[in-house]
């Protein structure tokens, strides 16, 4: 699989960074399908060359024939087990039956000396949809999606008049060959052939151990994920629906980790098309069918589906303006990525998640993500009043506890109702999906504002009043806010804990700083008295030219200290307000 941007979720081409946004991926990890360089296999009657792809359970080289040197392909196996064999034994069955030129014609096929099984096939030119999806800038023409999917749905129609499911379906198993617009389907390891088309049940038994689940989350359907029995070419329509999907959009309908993805296709209705890019709302309709959850819901057939987009044609509607906006009484919207505002919170808490989600909820706001002790919760404006106040006040109840720590920031997420029926909204983002984009770096503790979150709250609010738990004995560190400064020539982010307002003799030992990426974090770690109160008020630092930084402290309730000045650090002036 090719990466994806963390915060668009576009494709991205090899390691390259993301052209909207810049991101760039990580070395190695999904993208990287060369592998650790080997030796070619030795294959009788064939060279082998290079090799041209790698997959999670086979390679395939470039070769030529020793007898005339024509080109082929030659996909080995990376395990010599039964389970492997048996795969190919599969996908061979598949090839034979689907046959060219909506399959790649089978040549050959054994098992090495080593007991790795092989096949071998003829060599296509071209490149497949997924690196077309990756080089586009922007969603194609409502006419070139007509013809990309049209062109899929006759190597499916092919297919599953054969009795074969593909069962994994994706961009990266559709074949552009060149000349022309001719689609071939590659990869039929997780195939399953059956005497009834279209809806017969996969009569070829498991390809899996028991209790596992083979495929591409992204392009699973709910009772493939569910493991169930009775996958057949619906599950094949319900990829093809994501692909459609993604043809309008550039992006799969859910996105994030895999415990995300797997949860959108088998609980959450699907954002519409339209609502990402300008998409007629026939093309919409299409995309949305073949995504209904009940396989029973989706189109009939291939066939249907490929007259469908037919009509869709021949009645001019690529060609017409992107769906009205307007929406009848109860129907879910999706506000465009970038358009939507809302309150963060991040909180790091280890036991039960119950008082977690009271907290969050208890403010109007939303969980929209839990992974291990760490929840994320969305406080949107077009439900809470005060999103920044409603934000603040869950982190301060939720940092009380043994352990705990929170952060809020303000972000723009994909945010769509789920109404009386669906439940609560489904929310998409980068904010959402990578929190750790805006928290400090580690390790961090008590509670954090952002700058932008802090801009945002009225300025008796500018500090937040940190845990009484981590006021009780020791030293406890208070990140508060950060602004841009200029540090060596880098954009950079300063941070410094919150503090009493004590004299400068008390603030030991001396800060310390470190480094995150492009943002740099000073922390002051301060003692704390035994059993001292926390006053309301608040102290707000002014910034220096030599260091634009914005500091917040929390003063102690003791009345003489209230005048006390900290002592100066790096270049910043420091003022206390009662």
């Amino acid at each position: 699989m090719m990466h994806r941007c963390a915060l668009c979720h576009l494709r991205l081409e090899g390691a390259a960074p993301c052209r909207r946004d810049g991101w760039t991926p990580p070395p190695g990890g999904r993208a990287s399908t060369r592998g650790p360089a080997s030796a070619a296999p030795r294959v009788e009657g064939l060279t082998l060359s290079r090799r041209i792809g790698r997959g999670g359970f086979a390679d395939v080289w470039a070769a030529r024939r020793d007898l005339d040197g024509a080109p082929a392909a030659v996909k080995v196996g990376h395990a010599a087990t039964p389970l492997s064999r048996e795969r190919f034994r599969r996908e061979a069955d598949a090839l034979e039956r689907v046959g060219a030129p909506h399959a790649a014609r089978l040549d050959g096929r054994g098992v090495l000396a080593e007991g790795h099984p092989y096949l071998v096939m003829e060599r296509l030119v071209g490149r497949t949809l997924a690196a077309e999806l990756a080089a586009l800038a922007a969603p194609p023409g409502p006419e070139r999606v007509v013809r990309r999917a049209a062109a899929i749905l006759v190597a499916l129609e092919a297919a599953h008049a054969r009795g074969v499911v593909h069962g994994d379906l994706k961009p990266e198993n559709l074949f552009l060959r060149r000349p022309g617009e001719r689609v071939v389907l590659i990869d039929f390891g997780l195939s399953t052939c059956a005497a009834a088309p279209e809806r017969g049940a996969g009569a070829d038994a498991p390809r899996t151990r028991a209790g596992a689940v083979a495929g591409t989350p992204e392009y699973m359907a709910p009772e493939q994920l569910r493991g169930g029995p009775s996958v057949g070419a619906a599950a094949d329509l319900y990829a093809f629906g994501v692909i459609l999907f993604e043809l309008l959009t550039l992006q799969p309908p859910f996105t994030g980790d895999a415990s995300a993805i797997e949860h959108g296709h088998l609980a959450l209705r699907p954002p519409r098309p339209g609502d990402l890019a300008p998409v007629p709302a026939a093309l919409e309709e299409i995309a949305l069918a073949c995504l209904a959850k009940d396989p029973r819901r989706r189109p009939v057939s291939a066939a249907a589906l490929r007259r469908a987009l037919r009509d869709v044609w021949a009645g001019g509607t690529p060609a017409s303006a992107p769906r009205s906006s307007s929406r009848g009484p109860g129907e879910a919207a999706l506000v465009g990525e970038g358009s939507h505002p809302v309150a963060l919170l991040v909180a790091d808490i280890d036991g039960a998640s119950a008082p977690v989600i009271a907290a969050i909820v208890g403010q109007r706001g939303i969980l929209a993500r839990q992974r291990g002790r760490r929840y994320v919760g969305v406080f949107p404006g077009r439900d809470v009043d005060d999103p920044a106040q409603a934000a603040l006040a869950a982190a301060r109840e939720l940092v009380d506890r043994p352990g705990a720590r929170a952060a809020v920031h303000l972000g723009r997420v994909l945010l769509r109702p789920g109404g009386a029926v669906h439940g609560a909204p489904a929310v998409y983002g980068g904010p959402v999906e990578r929190p750790e984009t805006w928290t400090p770096p580690e390790p961090w503790s008590g509670l954090a504002l952002t700058e932008d979150f802090k801009r945002a709250l009225p300025e008796e609010e500018g500090a937040p009043v940190p845990s009484s738990r981590g006021r009780v004995e020791g030293a406890s560190t208070h990140f508060l806010c950060c602004s841009p400064v200029q540090v060596s020539g880098m954009n950079t982010s300063v941070r410094r804990a919150g503090s009493r307002s004590m004299s400068p003799a008390a603030m030991t030992p001396p800060p310390t700083t470190t480094t995150s990426g492009l943002n740099t974090f000073t922390k002051l770690e301060i003692p704390t008295p035994r059993r001292m109160p926390i006053s309301a008020s608040t102290s707000r630092a002014t910034s220096s030219p030599s260091c634009a930084s914005s500091v917040t402290s929390v003063p102690a309730t003791v009345p003489s200290a209230a005048s006390a000045r900290p002592r100066a650090e790096s270049g910043c002036s420091w003022a206390t307000r009662s």
